[in-house]
């Protein structure tokens, strides 16, 4: 950007020709006088990935001319094929743990079908069950999800929460999707109990055997 008018608000842009000798012969980009950065030839970058850094300068047509100078980098990964996004082996993953429990739910995983594959990340997405960030957890390089705390089937039974698997190409990475529903197994770890202090009971005297007198009620805490 240049505030003024007339040849001194018009600009142009080259590589810097104070740091042209240092680039070399066979530097693959230009500069042309519009701002356009193109290749000149074609990349080859070798693994893990090639760095270019230059300074292009923009100066004026004003009398004097005035000019700058930005350093940029350029960092150019190996090209690898990219073919196949990495999949979840199911769209819905059903895992339970039991209640009072703090360990190991189970499992997510996903392959990739490219030959040069690396690594995949898992993550977890809790935003449509806020809750679910302070009870799970998700290693991402194994997929093994665990609770932090343990979990009350008389509280919630059931919780769900997306997660995404990525192949981490440096360049457009490829993910896919998938849902967790994690189910608390209910234990019988509430013994019942009368809900009533005392209870008393007017009777007549000569009552048939067998009639009934009062309904006794007791609670239980577990589901099942």
């Amino acid at each position: 950007y240049d505030p003024d008018t007339g040849l001194g608000g018009e600009t142009e842009f080259l590589l810097d020709p104070e740091n042209l000798p240092a680039l070399g012969g066979d530097f693959p980009f230009a500069v042309l006088l519009n701002g356009t950065l193109q290749l000149t030839v074609p990349l080859n970058a070798t693994a893990p990935s090639t760095l270019y850094q230059f300074a292009v300068r923009v100066r004026d047509r004003g009398n004097p001319v005035l000019w700058s100078n930005h350093n940029f980098t350029v960092i150019v990964f190996p090209s690898e094929p990219n073919d196949f996004a990495p999949q979840f082996n199911a769209p819905i993953f059903y895992l339970s743990i039991d209640e009072n429990t703090v360990g190991t739910v189970g499992y997510i995983n996903a392959t990739d079908a490219d030959p040069t594959a690396a690594a995949l990340l898992y993550t977890a997405d809790f935003s449509m069950a806020p809750q679910g960030a302070s009870l799970f957890s998700l290693d991402a390089s194994t997929g093994r999800i665990s609770t932090l705390q343990p979990l009350d089937a008389e509280v919630l039974q059931s919780y769900s929460f997306s997660v995404q698997v990525s192949d981490q190409r440096p360049v457009h990475p490829l993910v896919d999707l998938a849902v967790v529903v994690v189910h608390v197994n209910d234990l019988n770890d509430n013994a019942p109990f009368f809900n009533m202090s005392a209870l008393q009971i007017a009777l007549a005297e000569n009552n048939d055997p067998g009639l009934p007198l009062a309904q006794l009620i007791v609670v239980d805490g577990d589901i099942t």
